[in-house]
């Protein structure tokens, strides 16, 4: 569950990097801070829309299994309820790009830090793991 909740709290100020960030990386950072806005917004449809299907269908499938408490049959029905993880800016360090594959390291709170992927669709960038 930690994992899946990376993206759904707060955190500090990110990392100064020694290096002005590409577009593409400032691309990663919006679209991880845009997914917890959305969530906290209470909007879990623009949440989900930034994550690929796949990666909507096992969001559902762990925090379904996870024994927290919410439950629900998709990524809107299952996002609705992570709203109330979602309470600041994420602290996103460590974004790496190669070709349409990113990472990046995300913190939320106390919470050890995870690694989400995202993957290039057209223009932007969407969630393609946790």
């Amino acid at each position: 569950m930690m994992a899946l909740l990376m993206v759904s709290g707060c955190g500090g100020e990110d990392e100064k990097p020694t290096q002005a960030p590409s577009k593409d990386e400032d691309a990663v950072v919006s679209t991880l801070r845009s997914y917890i806005g959305h969530l906290a917004a209470g909007e879990p449809r623009e949440a989900c829309a930034l994550m690929t299907r796949e990666a909507q269908r096992s969001l559902v499938d762990a925090v379904t299994r996870s024994g927290g408490g919410i439950r629900g049959a998709s990524c809107v029905e299952v996002s609705a309820q992570l709203q109330r993880f979602a309470t600041g800016r994420p602290r996103v360090t460590q974004v790496q790009v190669k070709g349409d594959d990113a990472s990046a390291s995300a913190q939320v709170g106390s919470l050890p830090a995870t690694k989400p992927r995202l993957v290039r669709d057209g223009d932007g960038w969407k969630i393609s793991a946790f």
